[in-house]
């Protein structure tokens, strides 16, 4: 007999509470009772807003982690996050105990131009304001090498680390104020395909 008035060995309960039973056989009985709690559904996450991507870059959609799921994405893999290296739509279901979620976010394609800019001067005397020449180039660069030449051609500095550029040294010793060549050579791939380019130009050193 339960405290449902139910007398069945088995109930459905759909409501938060203490449920007791009491067996009774041949006149010997017994009793047990059971706390049950209800614990909060879990039916929807979010991949966060749509976005882009440019060509041949990777990039990582995450869901939210919620403890004791499981994921799937439409393309196979499992886990809560999915490298992307493609536009399309993604989609993933998180599945578990009192988890039952569905979510996806549209990738498109994005306009990921190479965009360069190179100063023609810069003044290495040791303000931390200026000090290194450094051409900036935004966008997905795979190659990149930077040449500084003297009045003569002689190279005085080379380097393929788009974030070194050139602090006015050759040998250890500080070059003369003046004006020097460089060359920047780049590839790139970007929404047309690949792009190498080699630029040409002249920056003044002053300190």
């Amino acid at each position: 007999l339960w405290s449902t008035g139910a007398t069945s060995n088995m109930i459905t309960v759909t409501e938060p509470g203490i449920y007791s039973v009491t067996l009774d056989s041949l006149g010997c009985t017994t009793s047990d009772a059971v706390l049950v709690s209800i614990s909060p559904m879990t039916t929807e996450i979010d991949l966060g807003p749509s976005r882009s991507l440019c060509a041949g870059v990777y990039d990582v959609v995450e869901a939210p982690l919620i403890p004791g799921a499981t994921y799937l994405w439409n393309t196979g893999a499992t886990g809560p996050a999915l490298s992307i290296d493609a536009p399309g739509i993604y989609s993933v279901a998180a599945t578990g105990q009192c988890i039952d979620a569905q979510a996806s976010i549209e990738i498109t394609l994005g306009d990921c131009g190479t965009y360069v800019f190179v100063p023609n001067g810069f003044t290495p005397n040791g303000d931390g304001f200026n000090d290194n020449f450094l051409p900036s180039i935004a966008g997905p660069v795979d190659r990149f090498q930077l040449d500084i030449f003297d009045r003569w051609g002689e190279l005085i500095h080379t380097t393929t680390d788009r974030d070194a550029g050139w602090d006015g040294v050759y040998n250890g010793t500080n070059s003369q104020d003046g004006v020097y060549v460089w060359t920047l050579m780049y590839r790139v791939l970007g929404p047309d395909g690949v792009k190498a380019e080699r630029l040409t130009g002249h920056v003044t050193l002053l300190r």
